[in-house]
């Protein structure tokens, strides 16, 4: 005589358990934007609002120098397969810093290099930001403003690069991103300039702070244990 049939709620509830248990990682939020589209400036005003409880902040390239011997310096002068190597030990040094710690990890970096006398530019983003990132937030400025403020900019020497040729790597960025950030589960966000653009930002990092995916989980199990009581009444 067969045996009675498994309720596929408790089903349900053992499988939230087992991916509960496999998915507690860390929160890091991958910062991303062409160069001069404001990475930096926007993470020191994060840094200033939200103070450094509860989040981390990294400049991707501030991480590789700690890591690696030399700092930028030598790290310029490594061939590019040594390159990704120290790129993938920083975005891991940052994830296991934000596990131990559990703060949320903000990181601001590059996803690609594209000089204007290149045909395609070249991707600087490893395996491990994408194993490592559980959202990507995207600088979205219009291309004239970003070329403007490279014109503008002192402090750094920058080869001048048409509205064209920005608008194009913009374009490829946020192509490329949304694919890949689509198989590992990345959330991607665009998010453009506007007067609220830093309390835009602020919410969502919040959000993402008490929203985490052990969160949901947890919330997603407790409604399932309500749902049994309620079935067995």
């Amino acid at each position: 005589m067969p045996g009675p049939m498994a309720d596929p709620r408790l089903n349900q509830s053992t499988a939230l358990e087992s991916r509960f248990a496999s998915n507690n990682k860390a929160v890091v939020v991958g910062l991303y934007g062409v160069s001069s589209s404001g990475k930096t400036f926007l993470l020191d005003q994060l840094k200033e609002e939200l103070g450094q409880e509860y989040f981390a902040f990294y400049e991707g390239s501030k991480m590789i120098a700690t890591v690696v011997p030399g700092g930028l310096d030598a790290f310029q002068k490594l061939e590019e397969q040594e390159k990704v190597h120290w790129r993938q030990l920083a975005i891991d040094t940052i994830r296991k810093k934000s596990a131990d710690s559990g703060q949320v990890a903000v990181v601001a970096g590059h996803f690609m290099f594209w000089p204007e006398e290149e045909e395609a530019g070249w991707p600087v983003y490893t395996q491990n930001d994408l194993d490592t990132f559980t959202h990507v937030l995207y600088l979205d400025l219009p291309a004239d403003v970003v070329a403007q403020r490279r014109q503008d900019d002192m402090e750094r020497s920058r080869p001048s690069t048409s509205v064209t040729h920005l608008r194009k790597w913009q374009q490829a960025e946020t192509t490329q991103l949304r694919r890949l950030c689509r198989h590992p589960g990345i959330l991607f966000s665009l998010v453009s300039p506007h007067p609220t653009l830093l309390n835009k930002v602020l919410t969502l990092l919040r959000d993402f702070r008490h929203h985490t995916e052990k969160y949901n989980l947890s919330h997603a199990e407790s409604r399932l244990d309500e749902a049994l009581v309620a079935g067995q009444g």
